[in-house]
């Protein structure tokens, strides 16, 4: 009888344990099953981020090629500007060189008046478009160093 005893018991401690274990395996499936949620729900949350933070790069993008343009176009009217004084300067130049004579002699001084007066106003246009392209240069470096540093520090914070 002790037999039937100590085979009865080793069922019982084996079931026990089969059980002990089964229930051991199904909490750690769980514990996994919930960690891998919290993993997905992250990683989820960081796409989410990575597209907000590509959409405002975008953004960002569009406005220095919009205000590039815009610089562009100032310096394209500029270019005009300072075509039309060369090409005023010119037409003086061939009015006073083409004029002889005694009206030649009696306008020289004026002439020579309305040439520098010219020379003044081309100085002035060159002058004026070389700060509008510096200042181009420098807004265009000044927001591409921005717009760097902003997506540098968004990634670091990130």
């Amino acid at each position: 009888m002790k037999v039937a005893e100590l085979r009865d018991q080793v069922e019982r401690v084996r079931k026990d344990m089969a059980k002990q274990h089964q229930e051991e395996r199904d909490l750690l499936i769980k514990t996994h099953t919930e960690e891998l949620e919290v993993f997905k729900s992250k990683i989820s949350l960081m796409e989410d981020d990575l597209e907000a933070r590509r959409q405002e790069a975008e953004e960002l993008e569009q406005a220095v090629e919009e205000l590039e343009s815009e610089k562009l176009s100032d310096m394209k009217s500029l270019q005009g500007q300072l075509t039309k004084a060369q090409a005023d300067k010119a037409a003086l130049e061939a009015e006073w060189e083409g004029k002889m004579g005694e009206r030649e002699r009696r306008h020289e001084l004026e002439m020579n008046q309305l040439v520098q007066q010219q020379r003044v106003k081309l100085l002035q246009v060159e002058q004026n478009f070389e700060l509008e392209q510096n200042s181009l240069r420098s807004f265009v470096l000044t927001t591409a160093t921005s717009m760097l540093s902003q997506v540098k520090a968004k990634k670091k914070g990130g």
